[in-house]
């Protein structure tokens, strides 16, 4: 479930969580989304509620820091099945940012006019300018996975025949 809201792979999470109470440090701060996963494990919803309302907070603040540096562009991705909650999530998750300071991009079937430009460039449009926060509410990732398990989609990208072959 945090995998698919957003969270780092779990088994990074346990590394994390391992170098962490290994660390000779007994005061060393742990990261917010360890925090959130021990009150959530530990049913102390009044904990997670308030850790998550000030993770709000930071990426509210950091999106500002972002906007302001004009240097970089941070792209968030929410991959998940159908109906698996990354709307809601997302919505929860940027409740405290900006609305002009981001945006939220979703992917659908490929149009007419998308399928006549090179694969990928749809997503590739996308991406954040320096300064911006773009949310994909799924990613290149399915862009570029529903074509191995269908290949036919790949009919109407209008490739070149010499270049549709098994690695494709």
């Amino acid at each position: 479930q945090l995998v698919a809201a957003g969270w780092p792979e779990m088994d990074r999470v346990e590394e994390l969580e391992k170098r962490v109470t290994d660390s000779p440090d007994p005061n060393k701060e742990l990261p917010v989304f360890l925090k959130i996963r021990h009150a959530i494990d530990t049913k102390d919803w009044m904990e997670a509620t308030l850790l998550i309302a000030e993770a709000k907070k930071a990426v509210a603040y950091y999106q500002q820091l972002l906007y302001q540096s004009g240097r970089y562009g941070v792209h968030i991705k929410f991959q998940g099945r159908d109906a698996a909650g990354k709307g809601g999530a997302i919505k929860h998750s940027m409740a405290e940012v900006n609305p002009l300071g981001y945006r939220v991009e979703s992917f659908g079937p490929p149009t007419a006019k998308e399928r006549r430009f090179p694969f990928m460039w749809r997503c590739f449009k996308r991406i954040p300018a320096r300064g911006e926060m773009v949310v994909f509410d799924r990613s290149e990732y399915e862009e570029t996975l529903v074509v191995r398990v269908h290949p036919k989609i790949l009919d109407g990208q209008k490739l070149p025949k010499e270049r549709l072959d098994k690695g494709i």
